[in-house]
């Protein structure tokens, strides 16, 4: 995983309050918390006392969530993390996984989408030549060998585009 430049910005100039909100956030936006993990390591030993000594942090598994998560930014306890961790993994973990997959599926759907698109504008672009070949044998009233390959060969290809549209249970 990548840490952001926005991160590496605010531990090289030892905003110790903003690495704690960035690390804050990363705990709902990453629910495997490797981003985290990955952040946490990169800044800790950048800091002096970066986490509070979990004896102090008396905070309460009744307390709202909000409150713990937001507290984190001043109580930065190891306690405190591995709770929030254990919450957010039972609480948002499986609708988190839920929303990802149904990106993908949509991005999945785009991608055929766009797929269709492609073999539906082959027809239509077939088609118009098809359509100039047999203009141009009206026009001279008379026709080529050529002409009837190159029909035969725009033919095949619309048919085989089809083919292709209706396997993916398009038509």
């Amino acid at each position: 995983m990548i840490i952001t430049s926005e991160f590496k910005n605010a531990v090289t100039s030892h905003n110790e309050t903003l690495v704690k909100i960035m690390l804050k956030d990363s705990l709902l936006l990453d629910t495997t918390f490797k981003m985290f993990d990955e952040m946490l390591s990169y800044c800790v030993n950048r800091f002096d006392d970066f986490y509070m000594n979990d004896q102090d942090d008396d905070f309460s598994k009744d307390d709202d969530f909000n409150v713990l998560l937001g507290g984190l930014v001043n109580n930065f306890s190891r306690k405190r993390i591995v709770y929030l961790k254990e919450y957010i993994s039972k609480t948002y973990g499986c609708k988190i996984e839920s929303v990802k997959k149904n990106r993908e599926t949509i991005n999945s759907n785009t991608a055929e989408q766009r797929e269709r698109v492609i073999i539906v504008k082959r027809i239509i672009t077939e088609h118009r030549n098809m359509s100039h070949i047999i203009n141009d044998i009206k026009k001279r009233n008379d026709y080529r060998i050529n002409d009837i390959e190159e029909i035969e060969k725009i033919s095949n290809d619309i048919a085989d585009q089809c083919k292709k549209l209706k396997r993916k249970k398009v038509l």
